[in-house]
């Protein structure tokens, strides 16, 4: 293959040189090392810069996944701490109802089938409300109640409590 450059005059010194391309009749600037030849028609790219390349696309890469797993982790939250009250209220109330009417405890079933995933524990306890006296003797037949309903979700990971006093009539 013939070279395109003349560069006979050039090859035993050093420096920049300013060659002209007779066929595509454009000047190029070629630098010449002692003992090494760079030919001007090589194509392709050295290991250094395929190096320095791949490196770049696995920064970026990185970044993507992530903030692609921050997304997913947040979406995840998000749903949680959304349907959880709705869920914790649903429950309260339906505690609340069960124990108005003297009926058997939650069935789990029927409160978790809307929302997979979840899990809850539901806990009362008599509270002490001697300085709470009221004037009514209807409400002096009540119980006050601390009613504690936490919801779990993925196995605990994410948990929500909800609390409520309630008078509940004996």
């Amino acid at each position: 293959m013939k070279d395109i450059f003349n560069l006979t005059n050039c090859q035993r010194q050093t420096g920049y040189f300013s060659l002209i391309c007779p066929q595509k009749n454009t000047k190029v600037a070629v630098w010449i090392f002692e003992g090494f030849h760079i030919k001007a028609n090589q194509k392709g790219f050295t290991l250094l810069e395929i190096m320095v390349a791949v490196s770049i696309i696995a920064i970026a890469f990185t970044s993507v996944i992530k903030l692609h797993t921050q997304t997913v982790a947040m979406n995840i939250a998000s749903n949680f701490y959304a349907k959880a009250p709705l869920l914790a209220q649903r429950i309260i109330a339906e505690w609340e109802t069960g124990m108005a009417t003297d009926t058997t405890p939650l069935a789990v079933s029927d409160y978790l089938k809307d929302f997979p995933g979840f899990a809850f524990d539901i806990n009362h306890e008599a509270l002490a409300f001697e300085d709470l006296y009221s004037g009514n003797p209807d409400d002096n037949d009540r119980l006050l109640v601390e009613i504690v309903c936490t919801i779990l979700y993925n196995h605990g990971e994410y948990h929500y409590t909800a609390k409520s006093l309630r008078f509940i009539s004996q």
